[in-house]
């Protein structure tokens, strides 16, 4: 039990401060007249270990004693804290300073530790860069990683290891998908869009470290520059690159959600005179589109191509508009049936033979390798300016996407659906409970599957019933059952 000394009494082995003394189990005794209020109290001990606590320094990890009344108080060294520096810190708020190139610290946040190198330019494609460059090339600031903004996008709830892709609660530019150098999110007139940061890549000095790079108008470099072109005078690129960040299945066309820039390079707007409809662009001269778009013939001087485009009635950076050289509708195509409803659009040349310049906001889509059908319930992407609800009176200001699946035939054919108006040659799309669907204003549009890792090309925009309507998916044009047309109009 606890009993009360007088002044002056022993505990243990050592005489405590005047006053009334507290033994506490003959462990230790009360410094001060009035324990109660100031519980304060020494270990019983040598008399030395009340007035002299920091002559056995009882501070770890190199920190340094002082002497405070009759107790002590440790002071620590950076990386360490509590009452004896026995407890090392996982973060040190002295390193929030500025730093020398090649200096490393750790910085805590919501996706864990994160290494800092103090880097002021990227190696590589810049993967592995961890600096705090936070602009784009345009100027507007990026956007935090865990910005609820990003919900649906490559941010760092939705990415699995987002630590070690460099992402948490911050708004540094990262690379987490591998593309060309780092890049963040952005707002651009209230709309998030993306872009590739205002940082330079290194360059190797002398001594084997790295120095930035003054690279001037980096915009230019990466939207504008001419493909290279082999022996047939054909870009030589690969075709489907896509340069979205998208990483979750994104909502419809119809009452729509905005494509991010570089999303769908391949889709293209046909201004038709007074009407509209979409486009493919298969090579740098050639565009697929729906043959009921042109079905009126109008004239090749009243038809603009847009490639590159964002925003349907605004300046796009990076894109292009061309003129029409000819067109060829399917010949056996139906007006009433909308069989055989593909056309082709020949891209008016420049001096040089070229017609479109391939950047990252403007690439050729693939086409299936083989007429081979597909895979039933494969979710594939639609994307287009068209209405955003039936009956809409104006397109949609921005390029649409929506996230369809693919319906099997005898399922679309049945009763049920749309029965016997779609034929072999026709393919269906669209969510059977309705919501997910191309509109008025899409038709020629593309219905884009991921295969092998590349946008590859398996429906044209063609016809439906309404707007996402139940059980009334969106019709498309078969672009398998078409190659070997295709490829004869092109050769």
């Amino acid at each position: 039990m606890d009993s009360w000394a007088e002044p002056g009494t022993s505990c243990g082995e050592s005489t405590c401060q005047p006053g009334w003394q507290r033994a506490l189990g003959l462990q230790g005794c009360a410094t001060t007249g009035n324990y109660d209020r100031d519980r304060k109290w020494a270990p019983c001990g040598h008399h030395e270990a009340a007035t002299e606590p920091c002559k056995r320094n009882p501070c770890q990890n190199n920190g340094s004693c002082e002497t405070r009344g009759a107790g002590y108080r440790c002071a620590c060294p950076p990386g360490f804290h509590g009452h004896h520096c026995h407890k090392e810190s996982c973060y040190d708020a002295q390193s929030l300073a500025h730093f020398q190139e090649g200096q490393k610290w750790l910085r805590v946040g919501p996706a864990g530790l994160e290494d800092y190198l103090g880097q002021a330019c990227y190696s590589g494609n810049g993967a592995g860069y961890r600096g705090t460059a936070g602009t784009t090339l345009s100027g507007a600031p990026c956007l935090r990683w865990d910005s609820d903004l990003l919900s649906h996008e490559l941010s760092s709830s939705a990415v699995g290891a987002a630590a070690l892709l460099g992402l948490g609660g911050h708004a540094f530019c990262r690379n987490p998908d591998n593309d060309m150098q780092p890049w963040c999110y952005a707002l651009q007139d209230d709309q998030l869009t993306w872009g590739f940061c205002r940082l330079p890549p290194c360059l190797p000095r002398a001594g084997g470290t790295a120095a930035p790079e003054d690279t001037g108008s980096q915009a230019e470099a990466d939207v504008g520059a001419k493909a290279e072109v082999g022996p047939d005078g054909d870009p030589v690129r690969a075709c489907g690159e896509r340069f979205g960040k998208s990483r979750s299945q994104r909502g419809r066309v119809v009452g729509g959600l905005v494509a991010l820039p570089g999303a769908h390079p391949y889709a293209a707007a046909l201004r038709l005179g007074g009407g509209f409809c979409g486009g493919s662009l298969l090579a740098s001269c050639w565009l697929l589109t729906a043959a009921h778009c042109l079905e009126h013939r109008p004239n090749i001087s009243d038809i603009r191509v847009g490639l590159g485009l964002s925003r349907y009635s605004t300046d796009t950076p990076g894109a292009a508009e061309l003129e029409v050289d000819s067109y060829l509708l399917h010949d056996n195509y139906s007006q009433a049936t909308k069989h055989n409803d593909i056309a082709l659009l020949r891209l008016k040349a420049d001096a040089t033979g070229h017609c479109a310049t391939f950047s990252r906001t403007i690439q050729p889509v693939c086409l299936p390798e083989a007429p081979e059908p597909e895979e039933p319930g494969q979710l594939c992407t639609v994307a287009g300016w068209g209405h955003l609800y039936e009956d809409a009176e104006a397109l949609s200001e921005q390029l649409q996407e929506a996230v369809v699946p693919l319906v099997p035939h005898e399922q679309c054919s049945s009763a049920a659906l749309h029965g016997a108006r779609v034929t072999a040659d026709m393919l269906c799309a669209g969510d059977p409970d309705g919501g997910s669907d191309a509109c008025q204003g899409d038709s020629g549009g593309p219905l884009v599957c991921e295969e092998r890792g590349r946008a590859t090309l398996r429906g044209v925009v063609s016809w439906g019933v309404g707007c996402g309507e139940q059980n009334k998916p969106g019709v498309y044009t078969r672009v398998a059952r078409y190659l070997a047309w295709i490829r004869a109009a092109m050769a």
